[in-house]
């Protein structure tokens, strides 16, 4: 019986993978930079970041991003920031 529901099973996967069809999409991830960073080359910025309502207020920063071509096509970064959350105290 076992035997009999691994035969099923593997049969199930082999016709899920013949019959599937492959996405059609672009990169998993959004970019505003998609050219890797030439070789032997950096990238440094800083930043910071606030966001809120009327009771609470979230922010991001200073930060720094720091991208480097290490070989050829390659994209090496290095992010740091520091988060903090400031809650109003409602009288």
């Amino acid at each position: 019986m076992r035997e009999l529901t691994a035969v099923r099973t593997l049969g199930a996967l082999v016709v899920l993978a013949f019959v599937s069809t492959t996405a059609l999409a672009g990169p998993p991830f959004q970019t505003d930079d998609p050219e890797p960073i030439d070789y032997r080359h950096y990238e440094f910025y800083t930043f910071a970041a606030s966001d809120g309502t009327p009771v609470e207020t979230d922010t991001v920063g200073p930060a720094v991003e720091f991208n480097w071509g290490a070989l050829p096509n390659v994209h090496l970064p290095y992010h740091h920031s520091r988060h903090g959350d400031s809650a109003r105290q409602q009288s």
